[in-house]
């Protein structure tokens, strides 16, 4: 009785799930396909359909017709967004456990190196800790002392800040952090933010990151897939994110842009919106002459790195900075929702040549559910 409830659940998130992820595609493919006429070909339409038909019964060729208009290449091992986040995703990776394994309170425990952002304060489970993990009673004076010297804070949730929200930025102006809207640092409002929180200094970012955009903290996101066959660790997309003018955030979600980056580091020709807009230059620079990453191998040793000791997740996202000084900081590890659609925009195929290997896969194992019930 108690599977069978919960397959009645997991069906109807679904249901929802498919029908946000129908009108996504419906204004993505609308906006690309009267811009475009690069049109995929009938023939290779036929391989993607006997290719997923495995995991799918009904295939939506927007998400093919989209990804290969953009890119020029008719591949038939673009995977159709519904497929991915209902099938694959669930069973790459071990979906109970993401929260825990992507709490940002836990990074300087579990991993070794001192390449995360510094945290002035942390909150877990509703109670205060410093730097070192040490509890903290928190008053005015006490918040103070540990902002120390810093000009700028971000203020943003240990677990779920992905499209940049409930991030946010304060400034210091006569001695006191406030926000765009005038919100003071307190005591006050961090016992009222929303959740479990990191407050960390502001990234100062290197020249090279900071010619895209000098509002936002522009990162290089990597996404690692642990082999299902031999468990290695493959770097398998990667794409420079770049913040809207204006915007301190530079996710799609917020308005920013991301550009494809090939496997020698060096940015595509061209990024994309989350629309499917494409542009080959950003802030006067165009991306073809960009060059390559600066620190881009750095960034993908840290990846691997950190990816073999997840055993749960064959899927991991990284979002890299380098700061001011040329440190390479990993602000952040994503374990679930991992956005696909940037990659296969601008690179092409999600999993190249370990497609087959992940449908089979997929095939013999079984995905993975969980339900929040805090409320």
């Amino acid at each position: 009785m108690k599977n069978f409830i919960k397959k009645i659940i997991v069906r109807i998130i679904n249901i929802r799930k498919r029908v946000v992820l129908r009108k996504k595609i419906n204004i993505i493919y609308k906006n690309v396909i009267e811009k475009e006429s690069n049109h995929s070909k009938i023939e290779i339409d036929y391989q993607h359909l006997e290719l997923w038909k495995e995991l799918s019964r009904r295939i939506n060729f927007k998400w093919y017709n989209t990804y290969s208009t953009l890119t020029g290449m008719a591949d038939p091992n673009y995977i159709p967004e519904n497929i991915y986040y209902l099938t694959i995703e669930p069973t790459l990776n071990k979906k109970p456990f993401y929260k825990s394994y992507s709490d940002k309170n836990f990074y300087d425990l579990f991993y070794e190196g001192e390449m995360f952002p510094k945290t002035l304060l942390r909150r877990i489970n509703n109670n205060y800790f410093d730097p070192l993990y040490i509890p903290v009673n928190i008053d005015s004076k006490v918040l103070k002392d540990l902002m120390g010297i810093a000009k700028r804070i971000i203020l943003k949730p240990s677990i779920d800040s992905g499209g940049g929200e409930n991030v946010i930025l304060m400034n210091r102006n006569n001695g006191e952090f406030e926000d765009n809207y005038g919100n003071k640092l307190t005591v006050d409002l961090l016992d009222k933010f929303s959740s479990d929180f990191v407050l960390q200094p502001y990234i100062e970012q290197h020249d090279y990151y900071k010619k895209f955009n000098k509002t936002s903290v522009n990162t290089v996101r990597i996404l690692t897939y642990r082999d299902v066959k031999t468990e290695e660790i493959h770097i398998l997309q990667s794409v420079l994110r770049i913040g809207k003018q204006g915007s301190y955030v530079d996710n799609q979600a917020s308005g920013g842009i991301a550009c494809g980056v090939d496997n020698k580091g060096r940015l595509r020709s061209f990024a994309v919106d989350k629309t499917g807009n494409k542009y080959v230059e950003y802030s006067g620079i165009k991306f073809i002459e960009a060059g390559k990453l600066f620190k881009y191998e750095e960034m993908c040793g840290i990846a691997r790195d950190i990816a073999i000791k997840n055993y749960y997740f064959r899927l991991l996202s990284f979002d890299f900075c380098v700061d001011s000084n040329g440190k390479v900081i990993l602000i952040e590890i994503n374990n679930m929702n991992h956005e696909i659609n940037f990659y296969q925009m601008t690179n092409g195929p999600l999993f190249n040549q370990y497609t087959k290997d992940v449908i089979n896969y997929c095939k013999r194992n079984k995905l993975t559910v969980s339900f929040d019930y805090s409320i």
